[in-house]
């Protein structure tokens, strides 16, 4: 059985080692890591190296790949073209694809997850949607037919065990949790952001925005993979849809500012009834400007990035102008998400 794992630059190792760890261990497993090319392969965390030991080109018929997680390089990794082709292909023979933590976007972004239930890192599980993909954000392990998905990080471990049960059965599991000793049992219980405290989640942003998630050049990337993407739907609207959002609301595209001009411009070129077809996008906090023409208006919620407390705002959209008053206590002005939009006067 042969168990591909993905790496790329600025992936975060424990994504992989983790399962890496459990898979290995299947009977008549053979691991390979690969990549463009064979070759040295720079973590996230900018000391740790792993090495790609096959190409794409040397790799097409896996049984099972596992795409990891990075918070300082999915966006870009889910733009780098050979991969999203590669993904495609292989996908289409093996008998499992996984990801853990922002894994997932990449398995968006290469079309796998289209009107499928998806989970991810909890930063990142707004980055599915505009994929087509149904962020599942209470679920630390989704399996929908083939693909199974694991949420933030330390999850890996979990899908593997889930793995090896599907395919070796529950009682080698059993053997390969013992002899790994896992039994998790931290000594604190903060690990979801339904326990997490709003003084833990401000540091939790704190500490990610230190180790490269918030970088600018990643920041631009995502900008670029999300229009991408509101795109990619636009012209792909007579393609079956996947399963729609509540009634009366669209779906939601995460962008940043300096890409709202970009997204004016490409934008211009569509017609009225594509330009209606266009999801949400965001703002910030007090005053943001989205410039693309609509004539659709309506009210909109969204969360601070750093206390997650949910706002009311009342917008016009295509072009929007959002009034927050934010009482966010940390850093008032930071960009906001709009993560719901209700439409008015329009199906």
């Amino acid at each position: 059985m042969q168990i591909v794992f993905v790496v790329y630059p600025g992936m975060t190792a424990l994504d992989m080692i983790g399962p890496y760890e459990v898979l290995r261990a299947l009977p008549d497993a053979e691991v390979r890591f690969v990549w463009h090319e064979p070759g040295p392969i720079v973590t996230d965390s900018g000391v740790l190296l792993f090495g790609a030991t096959h190409s794409f080109a040397e790799t097409s018929r896996p049984d099972i790949v596992l795409v990891p997680g990075s918070g300082t390089s999915t966006a870009s990794t889910a733009r780098d073209e050979a991969l999203l082709a590669w993904l495609r292909e292989v996908h289409e023979t093996t008998r499992w694809t996984l990801s853990v933590c922002s894994g997932s976007v990449i398995l968006a972004a290469a079309g796998l997850l289209r009107g499928k239930k998806a989970t991810s890192h909890w930063r990142a599980l707004d980055l599915l949607r505009p994929f087509g993909a149904s962020p599942q954000p209470h679920s630390r392990i989704v399996s929908a037919g083939k693909i199974t998905t694991a949420a933030g990080v330390s999850a890996g471990m979990d899908l593997a065990l889930f793995m090896v049960g599907e395919i070796a059965g529950p009682g080698y599991a059993k053997a390969l949790q013992l002899a790994l000793e896992y039994d998790p049992q931290p000594p604190f219980d903060s690990g979801h952001m339904s326990k997490a405290s709003l003084k833990t989640k401000t540091q939790a942003h704190a500490i990610m925005a230190k180790h490269g998630m918030f970088k600018p050049a990643e920041m631009a990337a995502g900008t670029r993979l999300l229009w991408d993407a509101a795109l990619m739907r636009v012209r792909q609207g007579r393609r079956p849809a996947p399963p729609a959002p509540p009634s009366g609301r669209a779906q939601p595209i995460l962008t940043t500012l300096d890409g709202f001009e970009r997204a004016r411009r490409a934008s211009s070129r569509l017609t009225p009834a594509e330009r209606h077809r266009l999801p949400s996008t965001v703002g910030t906090c007090q005053a943001a400007k989205i410039l693309a023409p609509s004539e659709r208006s309506g009210r909109a919620r969204g969360t601070c990035v750093l206390c997650h407390e949910r706002e009311s705002v009342s917008a016009s959209v295509w072009p929007l102008t959002a009034r927050v008053s934010s009482d966010c206590g940390e850093k008032p002005g930071e960009r906001l998400e709009l993560v719901e939009h209700e439409t008015s006067g329009h199906p």
